[in-house]
């Protein structure tokens, strides 16, 4: 299943990634393009984020993306990407400030996705980030 049959949003993704100048002419030419959703209500920057482009999430969120856009089941890119263990794209998602509380509407954190992957080196970093314990834990 493709992430969404709006050819410009695919456009906007492949640029974000390939071709910064073209991504830029599409988003001058289009500013709604940045916040524009799929059938998931998935943004380009949650695309981005699952599929491990942090050079397209850095491009994304230098740009004008919400960092912190939430898809249907209220997941934010930077939950998808502590769930699949993306280092370098939480690091970024982090640094343009995404809220490392957030929780889906399974009641799934940042953090208990990053436990879950068992990624040690992502559990630190989002507790560096503010991350707070899950109830009845501890960070």
């Amino acid at each position: 299943m493709a992430f969404t049959d709006d050819k410009e949003l695919m456009a906007l993704i492949d640029a974000s990634v390939g071709d910064e100048a073209a991504a830029l002419a599409m988003l001058k030419a289009k500013p709604d393009l940045i916040q524009r959703r799929n059938r998931l209500e998935e943004t380009a920057l949650h695309f981005l984020a699952v599929e491990n482009f942090p050079e397209g999430v850095e491009f994304l969120c230098r740009h004008g993306a919400e960092v912190d856009s939430v898809d249907f089941s209220k997941a934010t890119p930077l939950l998808h990407a502590a769930a699949l263990g993306y280092e370098e794209v939480i690091r970024v998602l982090l640094a343009h400030g995404a809220n490392p509380n957030v929780e889906d509407n399974t009641g799934e954190t940042v953090l208990s996705s990053a436990r879950r992957a068992g990624n040690e080196q992502i559990v630190q970093m989002l507790i560096q980030a503010g991350a707070k314990a899950e109830p009845g834990g501890s960070a």
